[in-house]
C-alpha cells in the first residue's frame, strides 16, 4: 500500500497527534471512541507518530473529548431529521463516518486547504457531504452553505487557536446566517492559555493559543440572540468517566481547585425560534438558563424535550448490589435499591432513593442544567465531617420527564467527586 508522507506545522501539526490519539484508543482493550478509520488513516500516512508525544496513555483524554462531540452531535441529529452540520477546523477526524447521519443532513467539514487534500487521499466520498479546503476565519466559505434547515456547528479543539476577535466574528456570522440551530465547542479558559507551554502537542507544532472564555457570558454578551445550553467543566463531562481511575483522580484533584477547574470547558449554544423536534416538543416553556444576563438576573429560554429513542436509548433497571458512596471519607450513601441508568454511550450512572442518603450533608446550590431527554437538573454541595464543602457533588431531577419517571425521589453523584463502591 502506498503511504502519504506529511509534513505540517503550526494548528495542522496538532490534528496528527488527535489522530493518533484515536487509533491507539481504537486499540485499547476498553476502547473509548472505536474509531477504525482513525485507525486506517494512521495507516496510510508516512509520519513519525512518536513524534506528536501522544502514546497509550494519553490517547483516552483525547477521545473522551470527541465522544463527548459525538453525543451532543447525536442528539441534535436526533431532534433534526434535516441539518446541515458545520464542522469547522475538523482536522482529520472522521465523526461523519462515525456517526453516519441520515440523508437529511448535510454536512460539511471544513479546514486549511492542505488539510483537506490529505483528507480526501486517507477518507472515502459519501453522500450529501463535502469537504471545503478554506480557513475558518475567512468569511467567503459560508456562502457555498445551503440555509434552508437548522445548522450546527461544532467547533472541536478550534477556539483556543484563534484570535477573540476571530473566534466571536465566526459565531456572529454563523448566528446571523442560520435561522436557527446550535453552536457546540470546547475551550480553554485564560489560565489554559497562558499555561499553555505546559501542552507538548501545542509546544512541538510551534502553534501558539490565544482566545480563552473564562464564562458563557463571554459568549453571550458578544454573539447576539444565543442562549446557553450547556457549559460544563471537562472534568465535570459524562465521558470523562471513561478514563483510567489514575486520570479521574487527577481531574478531581484539578477540579476541587477553582483556578483549575474550568481550565478546558464544553460550550453547548441554541439560537433562533425552538425547532419541533422528533418525536415531540415541549414549546414555549420558560425556565432558568445557566448564566446570568447583564442585568444579574436569570436568562429565559424554550426547551426541547425529546424521548428516547434508537439513537440515544436510555434504560433504568434495578441495581443487582449494594451502592455505597463516600465524599472525603464520609459515607453519605448507602442503598440496596439503586437505580441503574444507561444512557447511549455514556457510563452506567447510580440513582439512590433520597431516603438512602444523609440528607443533612446536602446544601443546594445555584447550579442548574438541563437534558431534553429528563429534564432540569438541580445540584447540591456535601458538607464533610472535617466542614468542608464539596461543591456540586450530587445532582437530582425533582420533576423528571415521563420516560425517566422512575427517578425521581433519586440522587445521583459524580464519580470524580465521590467514590462510588458497588457490591461493597
Amino acid at each position: 500500500m502506498h503511504r502519504i508522507r506529511v509534513d505540517f506545522d503550526g494548528p495542522p501539526q496538532t490534528m496528527l497527534a488527535t489522530l493518533y490519539a484515536k487509533a491507539l484508543d481504537a486499540d485499547a482493550p476498553r476502547s473509548i471512541l472505536h474509531d477504525r478509520y482513525a485507525k486506517a488513516a494512521v495507516e496510510r500516512i508516512e509520519y513519525d507518530w512518536a513524534a506528536t508525544t501522544i502514546d497509550a496513555r494519553r490517547a483516552p483524554s483525547v477521545a473522551v473529548r470527541s465522544a463527548h462531540f459525538d453525543n451532543w452531535t447525536r442528539q441534535f441529529l436526533a431532534v433534526h431529521d434535516e441539518a446541515v452540520v458545520l464542522h469547522a477546523g475538523c482536522g482529520l477526524d472522521a465523526r461523519v463516518y462515525r456517526l453516519d447521519p441520515g440523508a437529511g443532513v448535510r454536512w460539511f467539514d471544513v479546514d486549511y486547504p492542505e488539510v483537506i487534500r490529505l483528507r480526501e487521499r486517507v477518507y472515502p466520498a459519501r453522500d450529501n457531504y463535502r469537504m471545503l479546503p478554506a480557513s475558518v476565519t475567512d468569511p467567503s466559505w459560508l456562502a457555498d452553505i445551503p440555509d434552508d434547515r437548522p445548522v450546527l456547528f461544532l467547533a472541536e479543539g478550534l477556539t483556543m487557536y484563534l484570535t477573540k476577535d476571530d473566534g466571536l466574528a465566526l459565531l456572529c456570522r454563523v448566528v446571523d446566517r442560520f435561522r436557527s440551530g446550535e453552536l457546540q465547542f470546547d475551550a480553554f479558559n485564560t489560565l489554559g492559555i497562558r499555561s499553555q507551554w505546559i501542552n507538548s502537542v501545542v509546544r512541538r507544532s510551534g502553534s501558539k493559543l490565544h482566545w480563552g472564555i473564562d464564562e458563557p457570558s463571554d459568549i453571550v454578551a458578544a454573539v447576539p440572540g444565543v442562549r446557553v445550553l450547556v457549559w460544563e467543566s471537562v472534568f465535570d463531562s459524562d465521558t470523562f468517566e471513561m478514563v483510567s481511575p489514575a486520570v479521574r483522580w487527577l481531574g478531581r484533584a484539578m477540579a476541587a481547585v477553582p483556578a483549575l477547574r474550568n481550565m478546558s470547558q464544553y460550550h453547548r449554544y441554541a439560537f433562533g425560534p425552538p425547532q419541533v423536534g422528533k418525536p415531540r416538543e415541549r414549546g414555549g416553556v420558560a425556565t432558568k438558563g445557566l448564566s446570568p444576563d447583564a442585568e444579574g438576573g436569570s436568562r429565559m429560554s424554550h426547551k426541547e424535550v425529546l424521548e428516547p429513542n434508537a439513537g440515544h436509548p436510555i434504560t433504568i433497571t434495578p441495581a443487582r448490589e449494594r451502592v455505597q458512596v463516600r465524599v472525603d471519607g464520609d459515607l453519605i450513601a448507602d442503598t440496596a435499591a439503586a437505580l441503574e441508568l444507561r444512557e447511549a454511550t455514556i457510563p452506567v450512572v447510580y440513582y439512590i432513593p433520597l431516603a438512602d442518603v444523609a440528607q443533612d450533608r446536602l446544601t443546594r446550590t445555584e447550579t442548574v442544567s438541563y437534558c431534553p431527554f429528563k429534564g432540569d437538573a438541580s445540584y447540591y454541595a456535601v458538607t464533610t465531617s472535617a466542614g468542608d464543602t464539596v461543591e456540586d457533588v450530587v445532582w437530582t431531577y425533582e420533576q423528571p420527564y415521563p420516560a425517566v419517571a422512575e427517578i425521581a425521589g433519586h440522587v445521583a453523584f459524580y464519580p470524580n467527586k465521590a467514590d462510588i463502591s458497588v457490591g461493597a
